[in-house]
């Protein structure tokens, strides 16, 4: 009884890990993605299309 209960546990501590891994991953491509496109857009879009 004890031993199937800590295993659940420990599974479920496991997924949710994953989870939270994977959602700070993506916002992390996210923001990284953010980070590349958006000068390059304003840059574009303040100088004209010969800067970028």
């Amino acid at each position: 009884m004890a031993t199937s209960t800590l295993s659940h546990e420990r599974r479920n501590v496991a997924t949710n890990t994953y989870f939270v891994t994977l959602i700070r991953h993506r916002s992390i491509v996210a923001l990284s993605y953010m980070m590349t496109t958006m000068p390059s857009y304003a840059l574009s879009s303040m100088y004209g299309n010969d800067v970028v």
